[in-house]
């Protein structure tokens, strides 16, 4: 690859942050609607997703989906941030949530106000910039999910993308997780179709 993760991140954060609130909100429907469609969804009940902002595929009515049908769902709440003298990855936990109304605005992220999840997780929804055919993922580059992906080996991991996001190779490190699925408004992308 020739270009660095960090030039990357300035390139698709530029492009996610042009995108307009009506391609924001149809796109997010499609990846719902093609996310609800699969078994595991239905199959699983412990959920780690992120809390959707600015322009990130929207997350906030497939919370209110999950919670309506039972399901537990837990968010992140960070606790850290990355440390760049020491390569100190930031650190987040996983907080069960009920209703929105246990978020609070922090620092630009929505921080759960209710006390550490602490039993497994079966699925974690994880917020890109981009991904790959490959099932790469490319983060926002605070190490927040790195490491708790490292930290949660249970998890089954899907990223939710737009379309354009979805890259045929994106560089990688040896501690980077491949995913476990991806959900755009077109497609779902297994590895070797399987999942």
């Amino acid at each position: 690859m020739s270009l660095t993760k960090s030039n990357l991140r300035t390139q698709f954060k530029k492009q996610r942050n042009s995108m307009d609130l009506n391609q924001v909100n149809t796109f997010s429907r499609s990846i719902q609607k093609n996310l609800l469609t699969i078994p595991e969804i239905d199959d699983s009940q412990i959920f780690f997703t992120y809390v959707s902002i600015n322009n990130e595929v929207q997350t906030h009515s497939l919370i209110e989906l999950l919670l309506a049908h039972g399901k537990t769902v837990t968010v992140p709440k960070i606790y850290s941030w990355q440390d760049n003298s020491t390569n100190t990855p930031g650190k987040m936990y996983p907080h069960e949530i009920n209703s929105f109304s246990q978020l609070k605005l922090e620092q630009g992220f929505f921080n759960p106000q209710t006390p550490r999840y602490y039993d497994n997780l079966e699925i974690a929804i994880c917020p890109v910039l981009a991904v790959s055919e490959n099932m790469e993922r490319l983060g926002m580059g605070g190490g927040f999910y790195d490491k708790f992906i490292e930290d949660h080996p249970e998890m089954r991991l899907i990223a939710l993308a737009y379309e354009w996001q979805v890259k045929k190779e994106l560089p990688t490190e040896s501690h980077d997780k491949p995913l476990d699925l991806i959900i755009t408004e077109n497609r779902i992308i297994k590895p070797n179709n399987q999942f």
